[in-house]
């Protein structure tokens, strides 16, 4: 069985925040998603 080590970052800013994936395997980010604060009260 093969295994690969996924790194996983998060940017964390007042409104937004942005996770992707990088993989040493690619040598590139992969999956980025930006996502918008949901402000419940």
């Amino acid at each position: 069985m093969k295994y690969s080590t996924v790194y996983v970052g998060m940017d964390v800013h007042k409104e937004t925040f942005s996770v992707c994936c990088y993989t040493n395997e690619k040598e590139k980010a992969e999956y980025s998603q930006t996502m918008v604060f949901c402000h419940i009260i």
